[in-house]
């Protein structure tokens, strides 16, 4: 796991100790030409803050195949009307 991978997973696991929380959202939304800005949250009221400005749905999947997160739920298109890619995870302990 790569330097910027660590600091993703360190910064997930100590934003769920502080809102004793094991479960996230990610998603993205276009917002214009090739502006497409991603999230992640705990609800839309508690966004997740990171150091890392590129986390992609490829890095939180690497997290699964590692046993340090599990999908929780994978939004159908008729769940999301403005979001792409909206999935669930849980992290493991």
């Amino acid at each position: 796991m790569d330097e910027r991978k660590q600091l993703i997973l360190a910064e997930i696991k100590i934003q769920c100790a502080e809102k004793q929380q094991d479960e996230f959202e990610y998603y993205w939304e276009i917002w214009g030409v090739n502006w497409y800005p991603w999230f992640l949250e705990f609800s839309p009221a508690s966004p997740m803050k990171f150091t890392a400005n590129d986390i992609a749905l490829e890095d939180l999947y690497y997290f699964v195949e590692t046993g340090e997160l599990e999908v929780v739920k994978v939004y159908e298109d008729h769940e999301m009307p403005e979001e792409f890619n909206r999935v669930r995870f849980r992290l493991k302990s």
